[in-house]
């Protein structure tokens, strides 16, 4: 089915390159072949998402160190464009390893979507803290809100999945907008040891 939202896709992005290349293209026909190849871009994100989703059957059994999700994901935004130079992500966690109960990818998935929106929707740097507590670990993604905020406050399809996937770990994606701050949260079950590989 991927492949089916892929070969599309493909022929959009070529077509978008072929007409922002044209002899004698506008600024305003580069900027729309500009936003084809995004928006190209995020669908093909969000298909291969659904296809992680239809590869990973059963969570609830399966755990993994939140450490090493983290660490994957400092790297991750040092790719990013969005994030890479403009603004830093500041991250407050305990040292050592942190057993949770779930799946490492689709935990990063849902945190990448986070950061991701939190980058779209939100200015200055962005912050993720990890809350110790007694049999749970809470993770909290917050920055500062625009002046202006978008017009759209409904939850976009990134959310979606991102809760859709909380939801198999029994969990919920809390989203609160306090003044000029906004916050992004969600609770993963702490387990005592990991599973060996």
């Amino acid at each position: 089915m991927i492949h089916e939202i892929n070969n599309p896709l493909s022929t959009l992005v070529n077509a978008a390159f072929a007409l922002s290349e044209q002899a004698g293209a506008t600024p305003e026909r580069r900027q729309f072949a500009q936003t084809l190849r995004g928006e190209a871009r995020r669908i093909h994100h969000l298909a291969d998402t659904m296809g992680m989703l239809c590869r990973h059957q059963n969570v609830e059994h399966a755990n993994f160190d939140l450490t090493d999700v983290l660490n994957d994901l400092l790297l991750l935004v040092r790719l990013e464009p969005g994030l890479r130079g403009e603004r830093q992500l500041l991250i407050r966690s305990s040292e050592g390893p942190l057993p949770v109960r779930g799946d490492a990818e689709l935990i990063q998935q849902v945190l990448w979507n986070l950061l991701l929106n939190a980058s779209h929707h939100g200015v200055g740097d962005i912050e993720l803290e990890v809350q110790l507590q007694r049999k749970q670990v809470k993770l909290c993604i917050c920055n500062r809100c625009p002046q202006k905020p978008p017009a759209n406050d409904g939850m976009t399809l990134d959310l979606s999945l991102s809760n859709y996937i909380l939801s198999r770990h029994r969990s919920t994606l809390c989203l609160i907008r306090h003044d000029d701050r906004f916050e992004a949260s969600f609770i993963l079950q702490r387990t005592r040891r990991l599973e060996v590989q």
